[in-house]
C-alpha cells in the first residue's frame, strides 16, 4: 500500500519522472517488497489492492484497538498513519467508482479506461493494471504510450523514431499523491 518511497518521505512532486521511470520498471517482486513490512497489515493491503476501502478501515481499527489494549504506541501510530493513506486512496477511488461502474457495463469505454487507468498508476502506482486501461483510454497520446510498455516495451522512455516517449508528457497530467 505505502510505497518505500513514500514511507522515506518522497512524493512524486520531489522525485518527478524518477519515480514514474522507476515504477514503469519495477518487478513485481519489487512491488510486493514495498507493501506493508508488519504481517499484521497484510489484509490490510490485500483490501486496499481489491480497492476494498471499508474493509481496509474495520481492519485498521482492529489494530488501533489491539495498540491501545497492549499499550503497542509504535503499532497505534503505524496504523494511524496507514488509515490516513487509506483515507485518502478511499477519496480518490471515490471521484473515479462511477467510471469504475461503467467498466462494468461497457468495458471499451475510453473515458472511463482513462479515468481508471490514471487512477492506478498515479495514485495507487499499480502501473500494470494502469496502462492496459490507459492503452484502452481516448487520450490517444497516452493510449499509444501504454500500448507501447504493456506489449513489452518497458519503460517506453523515449520511442522508436526518437521522440519522447514517456518523458513527452506534462505531468500535469499525473497530478501528485498527497
Amino acid at each position: 500500500m505505502l510505497h518505500r518511497w513514500q514511507r522515506a518521505g518522497w512524493s512524486c512532486t520531489a522525485v518527478g519522472l524518477v519515480c514514474t521511470f522507476v515504477a514503469l520498471n519495477a518487478s513485481a517482486a519489487d512491488r510486493d517488497a514495498w507493501k506493508h513490512p508488519d504481517s499484521r497489515f497484510a489484509a490490510v493491503d490485500d483490501a486496499v489492492d481489491d480497492d476494498d476501502y471499508s474493509t481496509a478501515q474495520k481492519l485498521l481499527a482492529e489494530l488501533r484497538a489491539e495498540a491501545k489494549r497492549k499499550g503497542d504506541h509504535a503499532l497505534l501510530t503505524e496504523s494511524l498513519e496507514t488509515g490516513k493513506e487509506v483515507a485518502r486512496l478511499s477519496r480518490e477511488f471515490g471521484k473515479i467508482s462511477k467510471y469504475v461502474k461503467t467498466l462494468k457495463e461497457r468495458p471499451k469505454n475510453g473515458k472511463a479506461s482513462l479515468a481508471v487507468g490514471k487512477y492506478y498508476c498515479v495514485v495507487k502506482g499499480n502501473w500494470s493494471r494502469g496502462l492496459a486501461l490507459l492503452a484502452s483510454g481516448e487520450d490517444a497520446t497516452l493510449a499509444a504510450l501504454a500500448a507501447g510498455d504493456t506489449s513489452g516495451n518497458a519503460g517506453y522512455w523515449v520511442t522508436d523514431n526518437g521522440k519522447d516517449g514517456w518523458a513527452s508528457i506534462h505531468f500535469a497530467e499525473f497530478p501528485p499523491a498527497k
